[in-house]
């Protein structure tokens, strides 16, 4: 499934101009591939820490203060340190999103 999303998402950068992509594959798996065929370079890239994950705690805390901002009509705001991080990426992978359907229509 990873694989499909990364594909898919793959081509929507491609269609929005982007040179970025995205690999599915673990860091040490990219770092693996990139030297065995020689490239240093690329090798040194994945050398980042992986995205955080909220885990089954956290995620209990984010929900039951998400149902609390809908219940008061107050604005999210994330409670924990891993909620922020996450709800970042998330913020602007719907960015992103958002951009690549108005370039869908622009060129559609």
């Amino acid at each position: 499934m990873r694989g499909l999303w990364a594909e898919l998402l793959n081509q929507a950068l491609k269609m929005a101009g982007e040179v970025a992509k995205v690999d599915h594959r673990s860091l040490e798996a990219q770092r693996v591939e990139a030297q065995s065929q020689g490239d240093a370079q690329k090798a040194e890239e994945p050398d980042r820490d992986p995205e955080v994950k909220l885990g089954p705690a956290t995620n209990v805390m984010e929900r039951r203060e998400r149902r609390a901002v809908e219940r008061d009509g107050r604005e999210y705001v994330p409670v924990t340190d891993r909620g922020r991080a996450v709800h970042a990426a998330r913020e602007a992978f719907h960015e992103m999103r958002e951009r690549l359907d108005i370039a869908r229509e622009t060129s559609g």
